[in-house]
């Protein structure tokens, strides 16, 4: 079961991509990124500008970790 403390690391490990954007929003908040603000503010607007460009292969894998959360996420994760 997937908790709502693993999420970050696992869009980081599915997006490595998106480390140096994770790692900013690290330092402006004293290093307590909340998953909300890692899918909204760092994933969100990768995800509009892999769309416009139509970037299919990391879509693809935004989508797996999505599916993945959905379906073996606890309660918290869930509700995200």
């Amino acid at each position: 079961m997937i908790s709502y403390d693993d999420v970050n690391g696992l869009l980081l490990e599915a997006l490595p991509e998106l480390r140096s954007e994770y790692a900013e929003w690290e330092r402006i908040s004293d290093g307590n990124v909340s998953p909300y603000t890692a899918y909204g503010e760092v994933l969100g607007p990768y995800v509009r500008l892999w769309a416009a460009g139509r970037h299919h292969e990391p879509l693809r894998r935004v989508a797996t970790l999505i599916e993945d959360l959905l379906a073996n996420g606890d309660q918290w994760v869930q509700k995200m």
